[in-house]
């Protein structure tokens, strides 16, 4: 068996190595705990300003999508609301009695709206016998009226165009056109029950 001798200095005070050895540490000890404690202090900082950041972008966004959901509903309202008071006004002006009786009126009030009211494409009338009227805009500012006859006798379709003074310029039978507005009328009513 091998004994190794220890060697203890005694010309060194234990005290005195022990303090050396702290203010040693405390010398590196302490910068590295700051140096770390920065460290550490950066990254909540940094964590902190991404979720403030990032729950604000998403607030902004959020406020901002509404507030254009909003006015695209003023818009599209205020855009459509002409065309359907005019609408309204037409119907309760012809709310009794046969298309063919009130066809000069129903032509002069549609023409006047297709002129004044951008929005409205064509205006479309029908009565229970299956007449029918549409009024659109024509060539020229001027209007084309189709008028669909289910009098006693033939089935009769007719196109009358008229200029922008509202003369009529042309008027044309179209026996070939098959529109029935009774089928589209059934079919709004079965819809609407549903």
């Amino acid at each position: 068996m091998v004994t190794g001798s220890q060697v203890v200095d005694i010309s060194v005070d234990p005290l005195d190595e022990r303090r050396r050895r702290c203010r040693a540490l405390l010398r590196i000890g302490i910068p590295l705990g700051g140096v770390a404690l920065m460290i550490a202090t950066i990254l909540i900082i940094a964590f902190y300003s991404d979720r403030a950041n990032r729950d604000g972008a998403l607030a902004l966004s959020n406020d901002l999508l509404v507030t254009l959901e909003q006015r695209i509903g003023i818009e599209v309202s205020a855009y459509l609301e002409p065309a359907a008071r005019a609408v309204r006004i037409l119907r309760d002006t012809l709310h009794d009695g046969a298309l063919g009786d009130q066809l000069p009126l129903v032509e002069t009030f549609a023409g006047s709206l297709l002129q004044e009211i951008p929005q409205i494409a064509n205006l479309n009338f029908a009565d229970e016998n299956g007449n029918f009227v549409l009024v659109r805009r024509g060539r020229n500012g001027g209007i084309d009226v189709k008028l669909v006859e289910n009098a006693p006798g033939p089935r009769r379709v007719t196109w009358i165009h008229r200029n922008a003074a509202a003369a009529e310029i042309g008027r044309e039978e179209d026996p070939t056109d098959t529109y029935d507005p009774g089928v589209t009328t059934r079919a709004v009513r079965s819809c609407t029950t549903l």
